[in-house]
């Protein structure tokens, strides 16, 4: 990318532009991980919604339409089994 400052990371992740595509859980997938991938930024597949047959499946698809940087993305935090998530409900009611 011309005019872009500092290329360590461009250099390091493989991508031609500074973009992380967003791995949006069940929005995201295959399709627009390509097409980041395809358009010179870092495809993401959102995993933690994923079993770990389905995460080797769409990394093989992704790797059989493109080459380029993947990222793949997890949930790393423990929900709090006593959560009240009351509040937020009855304000999302219609």
């Amino acid at each position: 990318m011309s005019g872009w400052p500092d290329r360590r990371l461009l250099d390091l992740i493989g991508c031609e532009y500074p973009i992380v595509q967003a791995p949006m859980a069940n929005a995201g997938g295959i399709d627009l991980a390509v097409a980041a991938i395809e358009g010179g930024a870092l495809g993401s597949l959102p995993c933690g919604t994923l079993s770990p047959d389905e995460i080797r499946s769409q990394v093989a698809e992704v790797r059989n339409r493109t080459s380029g940087p993947l990222n793949l993305n997890f949930f790393c935090h423990t929900m709090p089994s006593d959560a009240d998530d009351r509040a937020w409900r009855a304000l999302l009611q219609p």
